[in-house]
């Protein structure tokens, strides 16, 4: 079970409504939101393919150590973010 909270504040940084949303098998699927997600499936597999650049150092990407220290993958990341 996966639990999310909501919280939105005032312009004086007062909690003026918290939500508890409670996400399991229970809820069910919606139509709508799978239909979508199988449309877009095919395209965003086609993005995922795309060969973008290439590196000539080995690219870590263990998310552990990335998380524990600096990486070069997230190093990337950055710059990639900030440039484009």
């Amino acid at each position: 079970m996966h639990s999310f909270t909501w919280v939105a504040f005032n312009i004086i940084q007062e909690i003026v409504v918290t939500i508890l949303l409670v996400l399991n098998h229970a809820m069910g699927v919606d139509a709508t939101t799978q239909s979508l997600i199988e449309q877009m499936s095919a395209p965003l597999e086609a993005i995922k393919s795309e060969v973008v650049g290439r590196s000539l150092v080995h690219m870590e990407g263990d998310p552990i150590q990335c998380r524990l220290r600096e990486c070069n993958t997230g190093k990337t990341t950055g710059h990639m973010l900030i440039t484009f």
